[in-house]
């Protein structure tokens, strides 16, 4: 058990229901939670963030650090958040470090379909049923999407093929990105100064290097991804029946479970006409509500960590209150 910024954490490696020639793919996951507290209690929510592509779990930690404070100002002894659980995916952060044998096959690939069963696996495993899930399918109460990637089966074919011309140009981008550097030092000198890392908090570009980087073997001073730069492209090689499914999925549980969608209002991956497609009412998708955070992009929790949490707030508060969040809690000014 170790202790951050007044947090107590904990790390942890489960199985994956995905198994490869017999071995289990591994994930990585870390609870956070405020110090002296017990997995004992049974009182309070349990939050499980999950990541984007090139993402990891430790980049949430200004998010956390955020929630936790907000609940202590609130009441000191409030238990609203009980523990918060963020996971790697299996080819990101730790779990590809863990999994690092599996890559030297010509078809390791890991699907979001794999993401998903990995996460609900996971919350399953846990011994609080009361969760409050981000960018995840599993048993909970609610569900928050930070700037969802769903699409519509209706996409005209035009905004189809620019969606995928978007696709494709990020997963490029991946491939030519520099990937190795001297030290953690001349990594975070680089960083600082380049797209998009000069567009994130200060906190999360840090927490990119310390926890996203790794040795390049074992005693150097060199160090690399965690996440090698083709398994990340790959992770771009989406099929978009997937996101049909997860749209059409999102339509079949707004009348079971409050369902708050936050997307950023600088709209450089996602399209303006997308979002709003997406959440339409008109298609009977029913969601609890909809935010826009200023100042932020795809990378929400990048940029803007204090204002995301200080919004993931409002919606803990109001659903433990009963109360009913605006359906559109901010109002995009683009």
């Amino acid at each position: 058990m170790a202790s951050s910024n007044n947090l107590q954490t904990m790390d942890v490696v489960v199985d994956t229901p995905r198994v490869i020639d017999g071995v289990s793919v591994k994930m990585a996951a870390r609870r956070y939670a405020p110090s002296g507290s017990t997995t004992a209690s049974s009182r309070g929510l349990t939050l499980v963030f999950g990541h984007g592509i090139g993402s990891h779990k430790e980049q949430w930690e200004p998010v956390i650090e955020t929630l936790y404070k907000s609940q202590a100002a609130a009441d000191p002894n409030s238990l609203l958040i009980r523990e918060i659980w963020t996971i790697d995916f299996q080819d990101h952060g730790d779990s590809a470090t863990l999994n690092e044998v599996l890559f030297q096959r010509a078809d390791f690939q890991i699907t979001s379909m794999d993401w998903a069963e990995a996460l609900a696996d996971f919350c399953k495993r846990m011994n609080s049923t009361r969760f409050f899930g981000d960018q995840s399918s599993i048993p909970y109460e609610s569900l928050i999407l930070v700037e969802p990637t769903l699409l519509g089966r209706s996409i005209s074919k035009s905004d189809f093929k620019l969606w995928q011309a978007q696709v494709k140009a990020t997963a490029k981008g991946a491939l030519k990105r520099r990937d190795e550097w001297d030290s953690y030092e001349a990594a975070l000198a680089y960083c600082t100064k380049r797209f998009p890392w000069t567009g994130w908090d200060p906190r999360v570009v840090k927490i990119f290097v310390e926890k996203g980087l790794r040795p390049i073997r074992e005693g150097s001073l060199q160090v690399t991804l965690k996440c090698p730069k083709p398994l990340e492209a790959q992770a771009y090689d989406v099929d978009p029946e997937s996101l049909f499914l997860a749209l059409d999925r999102i339509q079949e549980l707004c009348d079971k479970r409050p369902i708050h969608v936050i997307f950023g209002e600088i709209h450089d991956f996602i399209p303006e006409a997308g979002k709003l497609f997406a959440m339409n009412l008109g298609n009977g998708r029913k969601v609890k509500s909809v935010s826009w955070i200023p100042k932020a992009g795809h990378f929400i929790h990048q940029q803007q960590p204090d204002a995301l949490a200080q919004r993931i707030w409002q919606i803990l508060v109001q659903h433990e209150s009963g109360g009913t969040a605006d359906l559109f809690a901010y109002k995009s000014r683009l």
